[in-house]
Protein backbone atom coordinates (compact mmCIF):
# COMPACT_ATOMS: atom_id res chain seq x y z
CA UNK A 1 0.00 0.00 0.00
CA UNK A 2 1.17 3.55 -0.64
CA UNK A 3 2.31 4.99 2.68
CA UNK A 4 1.45 8.49 1.49
CA UNK A 5 -2.25 7.67 1.88
CA UNK A 6 -1.86 8.03 5.65
CA UNK A 7 -1.26 11.77 5.41
CA UNK A 8 -4.99 12.43 5.28
CA UNK A 9 -5.91 10.42 8.36
CA UNK A 10 -4.60 12.47 11.23
CA UNK A 11 -0.91 11.59 10.92
CA UNK A 12 0.01 15.21 10.28
CA UNK A 13 -2.65 16.98 12.34
CA UNK A 14 -1.34 19.70 14.60
CA UNK A 15 -2.99 20.79 17.83
CA UNK A 16 -3.88 24.35 18.76
CA UNK A 17 -1.72 23.94 21.88
CA UNK A 18 1.29 23.43 19.62
CA UNK A 19 0.39 26.39 17.39
CA UNK A 20 0.03 28.59 20.48
CA UNK A 21 3.65 27.80 21.42
CA UNK A 22 4.74 30.08 18.55
CA UNK A 23 5.03 33.50 20.12
CA UNK A 24 4.53 36.92 18.57
CA UNK A 25 7.65 38.40 17.00
CA UNK A 26 8.20 40.57 20.08
CA UNK A 27 8.37 37.38 22.20
CA UNK A 28 5.01 37.88 23.90
CA UNK A 29 2.55 34.99 24.11
CA UNK A 30 0.22 34.47 21.13
CA UNK A 31 -2.82 32.70 22.53
CA UNK A 32 -5.74 31.92 20.23
CA UNK A 33 -8.33 32.18 23.01
CA UNK A 34 -7.08 35.68 23.87
CA UNK A 35 -7.42 36.77 20.23
CA UNK A 36 -10.97 35.40 20.05
CA UNK A 37 -11.93 37.20 23.29
CA UNK A 38 -10.67 40.48 21.83
CA UNK A 39 -11.77 40.11 18.18
CA UNK A 40 -14.62 37.61 18.09
CA UNK A 41 -14.61 34.38 16.14
CA UNK A 42 -14.71 35.80 12.61
CA UNK A 43 -11.37 36.35 10.92
CA UNK A 44 -10.11 37.16 7.45
CA UNK A 45 -7.38 35.22 5.71
CA UNK A 46 -4.83 38.03 6.19
CA UNK A 47 -6.17 39.29 9.50
CA UNK A 48 -6.35 36.34 11.85
CA UNK A 49 -4.92 35.06 15.13
CA UNK A 50 -2.10 33.21 13.39
CA UNK A 51 -0.39 36.17 11.68
CA UNK A 52 2.70 37.99 12.92
CA UNK A 53 4.13 35.06 14.83
CA UNK A 54 7.49 33.34 15.03
CA UNK A 55 8.35 32.49 11.38
CA UNK A 56 8.93 28.85 12.31
CA UNK A 57 5.15 28.49 12.64
CA UNK A 58 4.80 29.01 8.88
CA UNK A 59 7.70 26.65 8.14
CA UNK A 60 6.21 23.92 10.33
CA UNK A 61 2.42 24.19 10.22
CA UNK A 62 0.01 24.92 7.40
CA UNK A 63 -2.48 27.57 8.45
CA UNK A 64 -5.28 29.41 6.66
CA UNK A 65 -3.93 31.59 3.91
CA UNK A 66 -0.53 29.90 3.55
CA UNK A 67 0.84 29.75 0.04
CA UNK A 68 -0.05 26.25 -1.11
CA UNK A 69 -0.21 24.85 -4.64
CA UNK A 70 -0.13 28.35 -6.10
CA UNK A 71 -3.04 29.66 -3.99
CA UNK A 72 -4.08 30.36 -0.40
CA UNK A 73 -4.55 27.27 1.77
CA UNK A 74 -8.13 26.70 2.93
CA UNK A 75 -8.00 24.95 6.31
CA UNK A 76 -11.61 25.55 7.37
CA UNK A 77 -14.50 23.08 7.14
CA UNK A 78 -15.54 23.15 3.49
CA UNK A 79 -12.14 24.50 2.42
CA UNK A 80 -10.01 22.71 -0.16
CA UNK A 81 -7.56 21.28 2.38
CA UNK A 82 -10.00 20.44 5.16
CA UNK A 83 -12.98 19.22 3.17
CA UNK A 84 -16.30 18.37 4.80
CA UNK A 85 -16.90 18.19 8.54
CA UNK A 86 -16.84 14.39 8.24
CA UNK A 87 -13.48 14.30 6.44
CA UNK A 88 -10.36 13.20 8.31
CA UNK A 89 -7.99 15.63 6.61
CA UNK A 90 -6.68 18.57 8.65
CA UNK A 91 -9.33 17.81 11.24
CA UNK A 92 -7.78 20.24 13.73
CA UNK A 93 -7.68 23.06 11.19
CA UNK A 94 -3.92 22.66 10.84
CA UNK A 95 -1.58 20.13 9.30
CA UNK A 96 2.14 19.57 9.14
CA UNK A 97 4.04 21.58 6.57
CA UNK A 98 7.69 20.99 7.44
CA UNK A 99 9.39 18.78 4.82
CA UNK A 100 6.08 18.27 2.99
CA UNK A 101 5.87 21.40 0.79
CA UNK A 102 2.98 21.18 -1.69
CA UNK A 103 1.89 17.51 -1.55
CA UNK A 104 2.59 17.05 -5.23
CA UNK A 105 4.56 14.52 -7.24
CA UNK A 106 7.47 16.94 -7.77
CA UNK A 107 8.04 17.81 -4.13
CA UNK A 108 6.45 15.09 -2.01
CA UNK A 109 5.17 11.86 -3.49
CA UNK A 110 7.66 9.03 -3.83
CA UNK A 111 10.68 11.30 -3.31
CA UNK A 112 13.56 10.91 -0.87
CA UNK A 113 13.68 13.49 1.88
CA UNK A 114 16.96 14.97 3.01
CA UNK A 115 17.22 16.45 6.48
CA UNK A 116 19.95 16.98 9.05
CA UNK A 117 20.35 14.38 11.77
CA UNK A 118 21.80 17.02 14.09
CA UNK A 119 21.71 20.79 13.78
CA UNK A 120 23.51 23.49 15.75
CA UNK A 121 20.27 24.72 17.39
CA UNK A 122 19.89 21.30 19.04
CA UNK A 123 23.38 21.60 20.49
CA UNK A 124 22.72 25.17 21.64
CA UNK A 125 19.46 24.18 23.33
CA UNK A 126 21.00 21.14 25.02
CA UNK A 127 23.78 23.38 26.35
CA UNK A 128 21.22 25.97 27.51
CA UNK A 129 19.34 23.22 29.40
CA UNK A 130 22.51 22.12 31.17
CA UNK A 131 23.49 25.70 32.06
CA UNK A 132 20.03 26.36 33.48
CA UNK A 133 20.24 23.31 35.75
CA UNK A 134 23.63 24.56 36.98
CA UNK A 135 22.04 27.87 37.95
CA UNK A 136 23.84 29.80 35.18
CA UNK A 137 20.67 31.52 33.94
CA UNK A 138 22.30 34.39 32.03
CA UNK A 139 24.49 31.99 30.05
CA UNK A 140 21.51 29.71 29.38
CA UNK A 141 19.54 32.67 28.05
CA UNK A 142 22.45 33.57 25.75
CA UNK A 143 22.40 30.15 24.04
CA UNK A 144 18.60 30.05 23.90
CA UNK A 145 18.62 33.49 22.27
CA UNK A 146 21.13 32.41 19.62
CA UNK A 147 18.45 30.03 18.35
CA UNK A 148 15.75 32.71 18.48
CA UNK A 149 17.95 35.27 16.70
CA UNK A 150 18.20 32.99 13.66
CA UNK A 151 14.51 33.64 12.91
CA UNK A 152 14.44 37.26 14.08
CA UNK A 153 12.24 36.80 17.14
CA UNK A 154 12.93 38.93 20.21
CA UNK A 155 15.44 37.69 22.77
CA UNK A 156 13.98 35.90 25.75
CA UNK A 157 14.23 37.93 28.94
CA UNK A 158 13.22 37.31 32.54
CA UNK A 159 10.11 39.44 31.92
CA UNK A 160 9.15 37.40 28.82
CA UNK A 161 9.77 34.16 30.73
CA UNK A 162 7.14 35.22 33.25
CA UNK A 163 4.74 36.32 30.47
CA UNK A 164 5.11 33.04 28.56
CA UNK A 165 5.49 30.48 31.34
CA UNK A 166 4.43 32.15 34.59
CA UNK A 167 0.73 31.29 34.45
CA UNK A 168 1.24 27.62 33.54
CA UNK A 169 1.06 24.70 35.92
CA UNK A 170 4.61 23.51 35.31
CA UNK A 171 5.73 19.98 36.07
CA UNK A 172 8.02 19.47 39.03
CA UNK A 173 11.14 17.47 38.25
CA UNK A 174 12.69 15.87 41.32
CA UNK A 175 16.37 16.64 41.67
CA UNK A 176 16.51 19.48 39.12
CA UNK A 177 17.67 22.82 40.50
CA UNK A 178 17.32 25.19 37.54
CA UNK A 179 14.84 27.97 36.88
CA UNK A 180 11.57 26.14 36.09
CA UNK A 181 10.30 28.93 33.81
CA UNK A 182 13.49 28.87 31.75
CA UNK A 183 13.46 25.06 31.69
CA UNK A 184 9.96 25.05 30.20
CA UNK A 185 10.83 27.80 27.71
CA UNK A 186 13.84 25.84 26.50
CA UNK A 187 11.62 22.77 26.03
CA UNK A 188 9.11 24.90 24.10
CA UNK A 189 11.93 26.33 22.01
CA UNK A 190 13.09 22.82 21.21
CA UNK A 191 9.55 21.96 20.05
CA UNK A 192 9.37 25.06 17.84
CA UNK A 193 12.83 24.70 16.35
CA UNK A 194 13.05 20.92 15.93
CA UNK A 195 9.44 20.02 15.10
CA UNK A 196 9.12 16.96 12.83
CA UNK A 197 12.89 16.39 12.81
CA UNK A 198 12.80 12.79 14.03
Amino acid sequence: DNGNNGRGYGGGCITLNFVDMFQNMDGTPAIYADWIAKNGNVAKINEDPFRGRDPRLYESVMINGDHFRGRAAEMWIGGLERGSAEANRAITGFCSRKFIWDYNDDTYMNRPLNYAYLRMPEIYLTYAEALNELGRTDEALYWLNLVRQRVGIADMTEELLVANQGNKNLPKYEGLQGNPLLREEILDERARELFFEE
